[in-house]
């Protein structure tokens, strides 16, 4: 079969690297521009208004877009103002402050992890990292780098359900031509409770380790 013949980016392909990478840099200049912008979501919504306000993409494709899973952000992102401006970072400090004095880092971590990976099956990764991981950092004291970097780890861990993750929700939406699900909810439970064992007990075991070496 004759190589085929490379044809010259036209210009709409061109549009769309330039709106790609004009996000990127946006996002990486998010801190030195946040008065301007307001929040980082705005960020996101440029290039939705520049592809389909310039027709790279049909606008009749908007309605095919995964909204679900698009509210299923705003829903964590809603979620985490309200832990923020309802005052419980104060509340959970308060809480939390007899038991952090008494007890060690390495069983500080064991709490948050479980407790972190305990909420994160039922909720995205990205909701419970919204939510939990302030609340981590306005206890964590002296030890705020270890303990919120295990946070993180402790978010990304869970994967049970459908619902623990984005790509959970992404995979399970897709049909084959029959039109049912390649996997089901017993699929996800049976593999990811076995990776969810495997990153809760990483936590404090690996992760603890290593970052005594390097933190």
């Amino acid at each position: 079969m004759p190589p085929q013949e490379k044809k010259p980016l036209n210009r709409k392909q061109w549009a769309t690297i330039g709106i790609f990478l004009g996000t990127i840099v946006l996002w990486f200049i998010v801190p030195w521009i946040r008065q301007y912008l307001g929040n980082e979501g705005i960020v996101s919504i440029i290039p939705l208004v520049l592809i389909f306000g310039l027709n790279l993409v049909p606008r009749s494709e908007l309605k095919s877009l995964p909204w679900h899973i698009v509210l299923l952000v705003m829903g964590g992102s809603a979620l985490g103002k309200a832990v923020e401006n309802s005052k419980l970072l104060l509340i959970f400090t308060d809480l939390m402050g007899d038991f952090l004095e008494e007890s060690s880092t390495w069983l500080v971590l064991v709490v948050f992890d479980l407790f972190i990976s305990l909420v994160a099956c039922f909720v995205s990764h990205t909701v419970s990292a919204l939510v939990l991981l302030p609340l981590v950092a306005a206890v964590a004291g002296d030890h705020v780098v270890i303990l919120v970097l295990g946070g993180a780890l402790a978010c990304c861990g869970p994967m049970p359900l459908p619902v623990s993750s984005f790509p959970n929700v992404c995979t399970i939406s897709v049909e084959g031509p029959d039109g049912r699900p390649y996997l089901s909810t017993m699929d996800f439970l049976k593999m990811g409770s076995l990776i969810t064992l495997v990153a809760v007990l990483s936590v404090p075991t690996l992760y603890y380790a290593t970052a005594l070496l390097f933190l």
